[in-house]
């Protein structure tokens, strides 16, 4: 259960920090 919760966690905190960078390179590179 544990394992599974820290699982599950892991990939939402790692989406979201692909998102923010993915906002963050959006927001430096003029394109």
């Amino acid at each position: 259960m544990r394992i599974a919760k820290t699982g599950v966690a892991w990939v939402q905190l790692s989406s979201v920090v692909l998102l923010m960078k993915r906002k963050f390179n959006k927001g430096t590179q003029p394109s």
